[in-house]
């Protein structure tokens, strides 16, 4: 079945000499979540309305101090 999509099966080994590179994938993609979610929280960012936790109600939006 997969032959008529991807062509004839090469016995060729992908986990082993990949894994190196889907370990950084992985260390990458938590990495710039969690930079992510910090940078949410700044108090910039913090009263934002367009902040996900304002869009769905979890906070609301106060206004800046000295406005």
């Amino acid at each position: 079945m997969l032959g008529a999509f991807f062509g004839r099966a090469w016995p060729t080994a992908v986990w082993k000499p990949m894994w190196p590179f889907f370990l950084a994938g992985g260390i990458i993609l938590y990495g710039v979540q969690k930079g992510s979610a910090a940078l949410q929280d700044t108090e910039e960012w913090r009263n934002d309305p367009r902040h996900p936790a304002v869009k769905r109600g979890e906070r609301p939006v106060q206004p800046a101090p000295g406005h």
